[in-house]
This record gives C-alpha cells, structure tokens and sequence, in this order.
C-alpha cells in the first residue's frame, strides 16, 4: 500500500506533448482520470504513462490536490487544468515530472 507521498518525477523522461488532467491518457478528461490517479497514489495502481498529466494544478507534484483540482473542475465549475489542455502540447513552464509517452497526442 502506497502512502500517498506525492510523485515527482519519473527518470528517463522526455517532453513528450500531452493533455494535462487526462491521466488515463484515454483522450478524454472525465472522473476515471480521478479514480486513475487516486488508485496511483493509494492503493498501488498503475503509474500515469505522463506523470505531467497528472499534475493538474501544476507545481511540480501529482498528489491528492490534483485529484481534488480534477473533482473540482468535473462538478463544481472549478477552475481548468493548465496548459495544455485542452489540446496537446508541451509543458509550457518547462522543468515538470515529464511524459515517458502520451498515446493520444501521438497518434
């Protein structure tokens, strides 16, 4: 069982583009993004294929508050994940978690 320490980089990655707030990497940001990277940080589920995705609210760590950022925006009219989103592209502040790869803005 996973403590719920934030995630904060993965070695090896690149700039791959991609879609922040879609942590499934599925094309689609929805609730299973948020089931996604819950499972991630709780219970050992598998690890984002972009860790960049899931930082939503962008300062560097995919934690419960990207979960809490994704809840939001989905059912209280919260604010939007920050760019990119909700198109593809790179982190537009540079230095993130990186993306090993990102299916849906590769194909």
């Amino acid at each position: 069982l996973q403590t719920g320490a934030p995630a904060t980089c993965i070695a090896g990655a690149t700039d791959a583009p991609f879609v922040r707030g879609d942590i499934n990497a599925d094309g689609t940001v929805d609730i299973a993004d948020a089931i996604a990277l819950l499972n991630y940080l709780f219970r050992g589920g598998r690890t984002p294929p972009c860790m960049e995705s899931a930082n939503l609210n962008d300062d560097g760590a995919a934690d419960i508050a990207d979960a809490i950022y994704a809840l939001t925006y989905l059912f209280r009219e919260g604010q939007a994940p920050k760019a990119p989103f909700p198109g593809c592209g790179p982190d537009s502040a540079g230095g993130g978690m990186g993306c090993l790869s990102f299916p849906p803005c590769t194909e």
